[in-house]
């Protein structure tokens, strides 16, 4: 089965920004096993080169609570606890994982054992549930938890697709909030993918639309796009924004996108460290202005 990208990419944005967190629930209605998913879950945050599910010893550092064919009782997590504690293996600095299938089938004593869990897992521990009814799971295990609905990881070809992406990987669920984010996104991503031509229109923009309430959603979501012009340019075709028509005759070079993204980075930084906005932001436009030779 073939892992959606946009799943991927979750994973790997928590990663590269050090956010990955120690609860996840993964749900999908439609889909019966979610062996592949857990598979490159592990794999990705572990280095590990898993293809198969039975080529994951389980017990020392991965332990497994199966719940897709039965009730989960409530000594299976006790025991589940029991060996995860005992268990002292430390393979170069890698997480233990604790996988839960089916989390919805557990009983009301066993949920209530595993929330006191949750509430202060170890540090070293990342807990893996999954779930076909989401609506069925406890709302405090789900607010425990950081969920990744599969059904949502969408590809490129579907409306609104780019900012949906965006918005399942920052984890932004208010409608309000994404209407808004919708509107600023769609302008700049066309000014960015003009900017190779003029320039001016995205300095502009810049200059008019980035304030205090919004420049951080906004300089990730520039980033990510041309990160995607970055791909572009080495026959990569995994973007997570643009599409690669997009991008036909346009001509940027990977050193104006990278410069571009130190260049937005460093705002970031500097404004998250209290430093003056106005003055940050006047500082980012006199850069990009040299990066793209103004």
């Amino acid at each position: 089965m073939n892992i959606n990208s946009t799943f991927i990419q979750i994973i790997d944005h928590s990663i590269l920004n050090n956010k990955l967190q120690q609860v996840y629930l993964l749900s999908c209605s439609t889909l019966n096993n979610f062996d592949n998913y857990l598979i490159e879950f592990i794999n990705r945050v572990n280095h590990e080169n898993f293809y198969k599910w039975n080529e994951i010893i389980f017990g020392d550092l991965y332990f497994c609570i199966d719940g897709s064919q039965k009730t989960i009782s409530k000594q299976e997590v006790l025991d589940a606890m029991k060996l995860m504690n005992e268990s002292n293996s430390n393979h170069n600095n890698k997480y233990k994982f604790l996988i839960i299938k089916n989390i919805e089938n557990g009983t009301a004593q066993t949920l209530n054992s595993l929330l006191k869990f949750l509430e202060n897992p170890p540090a070293n521990l990342i807990v893996l549930m999954t779930t076909k009814q989401k609506s069925s799971v406890l709302k405090t295990i789900k607010s425990r938890a950081f969920l990744i609905d599969i059904k949502n990881t969408i590809t490129l070809d579907e409306p609104n697709a780019a900012y949906t992406n965006y918005f399942i990987l920052n984890n932004i669920d208010n409608e309000n909030k994404k209407d808004d984010l919708i509107k600023l996104f769609s302008e700049f991503e066309v000014a960015i993918i003009a900017s190779y031509k003029y320039p001016e229109q995205l300095l502009a923009h810049i200059a008019t639309n980035m304030n205090k309430d919004n420049y951080a959603h906004l300089i990730n979501f520039i980033k990510l796009i041309y990160q995607d012009i970055l791909k572009y340019n080495i026959g990569n075709n995994d973007f997570v924004i643009l599409r690669r028509e997009d991008l036909k005759r346009k001509t940027f070079t990977n050193f104006s996108a990278f410069k571009a993204i130190e260049a937005f980075d460093e705002m970031l930084k500097s404004v998250r460290m209290n430093c003056n906005f106005n003055l940050q932001k006047a500082a980012l436009i006199v850069n990009l202005e040299m990066i793209y030779g103004i």
